[in-house]
């Protein structure tokens, strides 16, 4: 299987895509960028964040978001692109900067940070934000805090720290939001590259972007097994999301950082699509 391209954007690092009211929502990490894409226009508007961005999440009210920023949590209204910074951890707890996030079943926001430049491997961490903005630290020793999702049963979580190579699941309350009993799921195997960015589809599999390995996976999520495989035409596959009308579209983002040939591989940033025959289901925005 094998996808389109639907957006040349030439982005450094394409990440977080979301769907959300008709429109695609991602970043570009390295430049700033909050993008808003619209399939059917082909239209792709950025709006600046001021500074690395790692996380876009809806809120549920209104006509703005959360960013997490390199420094800092913040609301952006996008219609105007005013930002309001929110209640952060110590700036010495968070890394080089807040990385991968999502909402839970909930509506509370987990969003980890990531070591990528300071070489401290195990000195990231994950947090999760509460709607009332009260933020917990959940567990340190991370590097690259990545790939988040949730069963439908709102028992398990799935998680990903880049450089360990595995996926992991850990139990989850969905009535408190607190995590326990971390576990491996699948160690990856050689040539696959490393896990990215994560979702899953209304049938509960895990759909896996693997940074250098040319694809997004499809894995069976209790016993890791592929199930299917998406290859792209670029090395730097970051992340996924279904989306469309239907949900049945496979949004994925890649990046053109580190890609030492350009002439090689024009398609590198690039946005692609693929509609792999299965649902997806709808992003929870933000409760707060």
């Amino acid at each position: 299987m094998r996808a389109e391209n639907i957006l040349r954007a030439q982005a450094c690092l394409a990440e977080g895509p979301i769907w959300w009211r008709g429109q695609l929502l991602w970043i570009d990490i390295e430049r700033g960028e909050l993008h808003r894409f619209d399939p059917k226009t082909g239209e792709d508007v950025a709006v600046p964040c001021g500074e690395k961005v790692g996380t876009v999440v809806p809120r549920a009210a209104g006509d703005s978001v959360i960013v997490a920023k390199t420094t800092e949590l913040a609301t952006l209204d996008l219609q105007t692109g005013q930002q309001v910074s929110l209640p952060s951890p110590d700036r010495s707890l968070l890394g080089d900067r807040f990385n991968d996030g999502k909402c839970d079943p909930h509506g509370r926001l987990f969003v980890g940070t990531t070591e990528e430049t300071s070489g401290q491997p195990g000195n990231a961490r994950l947090f999760r934000y509460d709607p009332d903005f009260t933020c917990t630290e959940l567990f340190d020793g991370a590097t690259i805090s990545n790939g988040l999702c949730w069963d439908a049963a709102r028992q398990l979580m799935f998680y990903i720290d880049t450089p360990t190579g595995r996926i992991d699941l850990f139990d989850y309350d969905n009535d408190t939001g607190a995590i326990a009993n971390r576990r491996p799921l699948l160690d990856i195997p050689d040539g696959w590259g490393h896990p990215d960015g994560m979702t899953r589809d209304a049938a509960g599999n895990l759909w896996v972007a693997f940074y250098d390995g040319w694809a997004v996976r499809c894995l069976d999520s209790h016993n890791g097994k592929l199930l299917e495989e998406i290859r792209l035409p670029v090395p730097h596959v970051t992340a996924c999301a279904f989306g469309g009308e239907d949900l049945r579209t496979l949004f994925i983002t890649t990046g053109s950082r580190d890609v030492q040939d350009h002439d090689a591989l024009p398609e590198a940033g690039d946005l692609f699509a693929c509609v792999p025959g299965v649902d997806g289901e709808p992003a929870t925005p933000f409760a707060g």
